[in-house]
């Protein structure tokens, strides 16, 4: 009996090891794709800042054009 129960004691005790070692990578896994998150959230917030200042430029440019082709029409008259 003592040898059966410390035989699946032994099953037990490495199953266990087992499971830990695989909860183990699992955390690790995790924090990498955490990481991985966060580094594209900020590349992407990053990005979106770019494009608003693009925009911005390209108004800007836009109403000088504007302005520009309203005092050649105007000097052209």
């Amino acid at each position: 009996v003592e040898q059966k129960i410390a035989a699946r004691v032994g099953r037990l005790q490495a199953e266990l090891e087992r499971k830990s070692s695989e909860l183990e990578r699992a955390k690790q896994e995790s924090e990498r794709l955490s990481q991985e998150k966060q580094d594209l959230e900020d590349k992407a917030s990053e990005l979106s800042r770019q494009v608003d200042v693009s925009v911005e430029m390209l108004a800007n440019l836009k109403q000088d054009l504007v302005n520009k082709e309203a005092e050649l029409n105007h000097k052209q008259q």
